[in-house]
């Protein structure tokens, strides 16, 4: 568990845990050089359960305060939690049942969204049962994408064998402000044998807190295509790239090539050029990816280009008043 300027949330967080049915576990909390007294309230915690193994560091980041808690973890499996985020009753017991009953590489479930008023939706896997991983990524694809937004990207509501990780050496990019969550599920993705997916929503995932990083984070567009691009090489490395999938993957790529371009904040003759350079070292300007119109905006001249920049340098203008 990372926390960084989490006093708010952290008793409800630890609470819920801390009073699961299920008790067998260590929770490994990482303090990210909170400035808050979530320091204070976590070593009260830490010294009157012996369950938690605490760790404070100087701030690095989210990803890098979760690498330091695989480093420490000594569990067989992993899960990850944030802290503001909570658990109901039985929440544990329930993934424990499953681990007894199928021997699994990793085991995925739902999760509830809820609100800062307090507004939930259960949010469910639109698969169940046994996969292998073949199986597991033909249908991962359409299921993050369309049916499930996100749901094979979010961090917490996944179990994984420490040894993978251990063995493929699998960790958070600590340079990606963006979709590192799924960035680092795919490597594992890549190298699991044996996937269950199974129905539970309850861990509570409180959208849009303060200091979330779902407020505070910039969308580098870039890195989001290249984790798109990593997503096509692993599913079809793995024999999983259907006619459906690559559509899929392509609308995505497609859609955050155009976004690139018209949703800067500030824009230039260089920094368009400097972009349009970037999207072609990935291959989209020749690659069948981008529509056609997308595709002729990118192999457009000088003039079109000064033409782009004066609307949208005016459109900023219109915005800011």
């Amino acid at each position: 568990m990372p926390v960084y300027n989490k006093a708010c949330y952290i008793r409800k967080c630890l609470n819920s845990l801390l009073s699961q049915s299920f008790t067998d576990f260590e929770m490994v909390i990482i303090n990210d050089g909170s400035t808050d007294n979530s320091g204070m309230l976590l070593e009260m915690f830490a010294i009157e359960d012996s369950r938690i193994v605490y760790i404070t560091t100087e701030n690095g980041g989210v990803s890098s305060a979760r690498n330091l808690g695989l480093e420490k973890a000594q569990g067989e499996y992993i899960t990850f939690v944030d802290a503001d985020d909570y658990v109901e009753v039985g929440y544990l017991e329930d993934i424990v049942k499953h681990i007894d009953r199928q021997d699994a590489d990793m085991y995925l479930w739902g999760i509830t969204k809820e609100t800062i008023e307090g507004v939930c939706t259960p949010f469910n896997p639109d698969m169940s049962g046994e996969y292998d991983r073949t199986q597991f990524l033909k249908l991962l694809v359409n299921s993050h994408y369309n049916e499930c937004p996100g749901i094979c990207g979010f961090v917490s509501n996944k179990l994984l064998k420490r040894e993978i990780i251990l063995k493929y050496n699998i960790r958070f990019n600590p340079q990606m402000s963006l979709s590192e969550d799924f960035d680092f599920f795919l490597s594992f993705y890549n190298v699991v044998n044996k996937v269950v997916v199974f129905n539970n929503t309850g861990y509570h995932y409180i959208q849009e807190t303060e200091n979330s990083s779902v407020t505070r984070k910039t969308v580098n567009y870039l890195q989001l295509i290249d984790t798109q691009f990593k997503c096509q090489k692993i599913v079809s490395d793995n024999n999983a790239l259907t006619d459906e999938n690559k559509q899929i993957l392509q609308s995505s790529i497609n859609s955050l090539a155009a976004a690139a371009l018209f949703e800067m904040d500030t824009v230039s003759f260089q920094k368009v050029k400097t972009l349009i350079i970037e999207l072609t070292k990935r291959g989209i300007m020749s690659h069948k990816l981008v529509s056609s119109p997308l595709q002729s905006f990118f192999l457009c001249n000088n003039l079109l280009l000064t033409i782009y920049l004066k609307i949208w340098q005016r459109y900023l203008q219109l915005r800011r008043r």
